[in-house]
């Protein structure tokens, strides 16, 4: 749904701001979805129209270099060194100033970045193949199933703990979701991160859903 859309699904009479449409409308299709696979697919739906809802001008322009200002044509009658002095301070601030303002503008949007960038400290990217990739991580990270030996010891250290019987309010205490002020919190707190399939980031997150009301109904879904 696009915004006219949105406005559409409000009663001509109510005085709801599109970004209230968005979350109330989506938060009553996800409460509503019964089944995993439904959920998955409004998900899907819900994040595309939240990308698209909260894109800003910099998400365009910030991979665009700005084009460099229209040269006058030359004047043949006023050449003077003074003139062509002046002319190069003029460049040289004007320059100063739009580096100035794309690092502020990248700082806006992913503060690491931002100070990697001043401190010169580029990362180069991978240029090794997938194969090469793959071994490493699995190599770091995927561990060899045990022994039995391993399991029967594993085993016998766990029988021999004194473990705290489970409450009925320990078992609902740790399978609640996330409550909204925990994730208020996190989410204020969040710093920009490279996006995942759905592209967005946390500051697509804030700028619709601040307060995190529609997060919290999809944690409890």
């Amino acid at each position: 749904s696009s915004p006219s859309q949105l406005g559409r699904l409000v009663a001509p009479g109510d005085a709801v701001c599109p970004l209230e449409a968005f979350r109330s409308v989506w938060g009553a299709r996800i409460e509503a979805c019964n089944t995993v696979q439904c959920l998955d697919s409004t998900l899907t739906k819900c994040s595309a129209e939240w990308l698209k809802l909260s894109a800003t001008p910099e998400d365009s322009t910030s991979s665009q270099k700005r084009p460099p200002p229209p040269k006058k044509p030359p004047d043949a009658h006023r050449k003077r060194s003074q003139n062509r002095q002046q002319q190069r301070i003029r460049r040289s601030k004007q320059t100063q100033n739009d580096q100035k303002s794309k690092i502020q503008r990248l700082f806006s949007l992913y503060p690491r970045r931002a100070v990697r960038k001043i401190l010169e400290e580029e990362s180069t990217g991978y240029s090794g193949t997938k194969e090469t990739a793959t071994a490493f991580l699995k190599e770091t990270y995927c561990q060899p199933a045990p022994s039995q030996e391993q399991v029967e010891s594993a085993r016998a250290q766990f029988d021999h703990c004194d473990w705290k019987q489970t409450t009925d309010d320990d078992i609902r205490l740790l399978s609640a979701p996330p409550s909204l002020s925990e994730i208020k919190l996190k989410l204020g707190k969040a710093a920009n991160t490279a996006p995942g399939r759905d592209g967005l980031e946390y500051r697509h997150l804030r700028s619709l859903d601040g307060n995190a009301e529609l997060l919290a109904t999809i944690y409890r879904a």
